[in-house]
């Protein structure tokens, strides 16, 4: 009896922390759905298409118009410091990540796709323009970086010119580029041959070959008969030009009488 006594206790310790363990998992839920943290969780597209449009808006006004102003030049500091000279396309950059943010996709993970993509062509022609000109510097230059394709481009840019060779660098990008692109459209490689081919047939308008002709009348021979059969021969269509012109001279000849 002693031990069945000593035994509730410890069961009733056990329930009474089950319960306050589950009050504080309710109390966890409770400060986690807050109301602060389920709007921004329901807008995070809607906030965040809004803060790439702000910024578009205002690196648009430092890189293409130049403002004067102490806040437009720290802007005009930082874009081209970290971007050279690409920060001209900035503006433009920001504007695809709105219009990608802007859509409604069943996948989640094509916005991903397409703003990895336009990042990495972004970070390739900073490193080519940093392979090109600022190369040739073996020092660390801002002024030079600025003019060429600023700090983005000189972490691989310049150690892989000096590496192999501007040639050798400047390729290695351009295939980082195709493959970006391949990325952006969700192509794969094994498709590349069969888009090719409906480009090609969209803009040239490849007509048909003898041989195919020749193919549907060999998997199809009835209709081919069928059609040879009930075409209409012309001479089942006389003409109707000599009726018309005897009823013309007939109404001027009685035209004429009257």
């Amino acid at each position: 009896m002693a031990r069945t006594a000593s035994s509730n206790p410890k069961s009733g310790g056990k329930g009474s922390a089950g319960k306050s363990r589950s009050g504080d998992t309710k109390v966890m839920d409770e400060v986690d759905s807050s109301p602060i943290a389920g709007i921004l969780r329901k807008y995070r597209r809607d906030i965040a298409c809004f803060i790439m449009a702000i910024l578009a808006v205002l690196f648009c006004a430092s890189e293409w118009f130049r403002v004067q102003g102490a806040f437009g030049q720290v802007l005009h500091a930082m874009a081209s410091g970290l971007f050279g000279l690409t920060s001209v396309i900035l503006p433009v950059f920001l504007a695809l990540v709105v219009f990608s943010l802007m859509r409604k996709t069943q996948n989640k993970d094509e916005n991903l796709h397409m703003a990895l993509g336009w990042f990495m062509i972004l970070w390739s022609v900073c490193s080519i323009l940093d392979a090109a000109i600022a190369s040739d510097s073996q020092k660390f230059d801002m002024s030079l970086l600025q003019r060429a394709g600023g700090l983005l481009g000189y972490v691989l840019g310049c150690p892989l010119a000096w590496g192999l060779s501007k040639g050798f660098s400047i390729a290695i990008f351009v295939v980082v580029i195709l493959f970006s692109l391949l990325l952006i459209t969700h192509t794969r490689v094994t498709q590349i041959p069969d888009k090719a081919k409906a480009l090609a047939a969209k803009f040239v308008g490849t007509p048909k070959h003898r041989d195919d002709i020749d193919d549907e009348a060999e998997q199809f021979p009835n209709e081919s008969a069928l059609g040879a059969r009930h075409s209409p021969s012309p001479k089942a269509f006389p003409p109707t030009t000599a009726p018309m012109r005897m009823e013309k001279t007939t109404i001027v000849r009685a035209s004429l009488r009257v």
